[in-house]
């Protein structure tokens, strides 16, 4: 058993510290269930033989988790940032991303209060299932900007909109209270593999070729951030990834961009949450305030929003 589960923390390691293509599937599980399991190996041979293997192997598991686990991140992370007051903070700007489910889950109620200054959703059916959110927002004269499911709803004046349609993608300029434009791109990448059954050779197929469409979409993101009219503009890039910060193509977004929402906490599945899917990532010089998430009827993610400041 201890060698199994050396076995098993060599290869879940690779997988997420490293992060092959090939091994794409044992990132399907968070790193503390692999924990869970490699502990469950270890832990036998400690208490019946108590050797210095199995205690090395135990300890190396425990900070492993540790240091691999998203909720680490998301627990320094709330330490220092508090929780979404109802009021916000003079000269925030308070953003929303969620998952719709198809439309089948509406966030007015829950938000209305909240006063959201940009609101990014994703499986929305149409542009009739985004206008009866901004008739529940109020923000009834906003632009119903809409593509492939992605809706984007502001209060702030927009100056201009376009779409990807390579990709669910939409990048929409704001002007904010203080005369600034910002850009604010949703996105919608493409849906991870779900599948777990390891002894297939056809699940690491499937894992792999899923995560190398969404490096492709986080390339045409960092493209689209370098090709805008002003690329020096503040960007928000925000929605839902189907990836968690510690794969690979988000690794790569965050060499142009920061993370601000790790505080949210979990986001996916909204009953049971233990992967964080759903992001707010941020040009340098935008930092969060204060983050949360919300648990919204008929959804299967969490709403995450998020009170950013300019500096």
């Amino acid at each position: 058993m201890l060698a199994g589960s050396f076995l098993l923390f060599g290869l879940v390691t690779v997988a997420y510290v490293i992060g092959p293509d090939v091994l794409t599937a044992a990132t399907v599980l968070p790193f503390w269930i692999w924990g869970f399991l490699g502990l469950s190996l270890t832990l036998p041979a400690l208490l019946l033989v108590g050797s210095w293997r199995s205690r090395t192997l135990t300890c190396t598991w425990l900070i492993s988790v540790l240091i691999l686990s998203d909720e680490t991140a998301s627990f320094v992370s709330k330490i220092s940032t508090p929780e979404v007051e109802i009021v916000k903070a003079p000269e925030t700007l308070r953003v929303v991303t969620f998952n719709s489910l198809q439309s089948k889950a509406n966030p007015a109620e829950e938000l209305k209060d909240y006063a959201p200054d940009i609101v990014c959703l994703q499986e929305v059916l149409s542009r009739h299932s985004l206008r009866q959110v901004a008739k529940g927002l109020e923000v009834t004269k906003s632009p119903l900007l809409w593509h492939a499911g992605v809706g984007t709803l502001t209060a702030l004046p927009v100056e201009n909109g376009m779409v990807d349609r390579k990709n669910r993608h939409q990048l929409t300029t704001v002007t904010l209270e203080d005369g600034r434009a910002l850009d604010v791109i949703n996105v919608h990448l493409v849906s991870a593999e779900t599948r777990i059954d390891f002894w297939k050779l056809s699940c690491w197929k499937d894992h792999a070729a899923r995560r190398r469409q969404r490096q492709q979409e986080v390339d045409d993101i960092i493209a689209l951030l370098e090709n805008r009219p002003d690329p020096r503009r503040p960007a928000i890039v925000l929605g839902d990834f189907n990836a968690t910060t510690r794969s690979r193509p988000l690794r790569k977004l965050r060499t142009v961009l920061q993370n601000q929402s790790a505080a949210s906490g979990n986001t996916y599945h909204s009953l049971f949450p233990t992967i964080r899917i759903d992001h707010v990532y941020c040009s340098p010089g935008i930092s969060v305030t204060a983050v949360s998430n919300i648990k919204i009827p008929n959804s299967d993610h969490r709403l995450v929003l998020c009170d950013l400041a300019f500096h």
